[in-house]
């Protein structure tokens, strides 16, 4: 984990498994998840409301996206 400048914890995604850190970040404060790339932080993020990612995360389970 990695504490921002804001004093957020960044987690990286559970399913990370590459050797060199590649992953995807998310932070959630506030009522909005933000998004980013472990090798790229400074490079910008999503936000997305927390209502909008429970929905996407779900419809993620179901295979929604194929």
């Amino acid at each position: 984990m990695e504490i921002d400048e804001h004093g957020r914890e960044w987690r990286k995604s559970s399913r990370c498994n590459d050797p060199d850190g590649g992953c995807v970040e998310l932070v959630v404060s506030g009522g909005l998840v933000r998004i980013r790339d472990s090798w790229n932080r400074a490079g910008g993020m999503l936000v997305f409301s927390s209502g909008s990612w429970s929905v996407f995360l779900a419809r993620q389970k179901e295979q929604w996206f194929r």
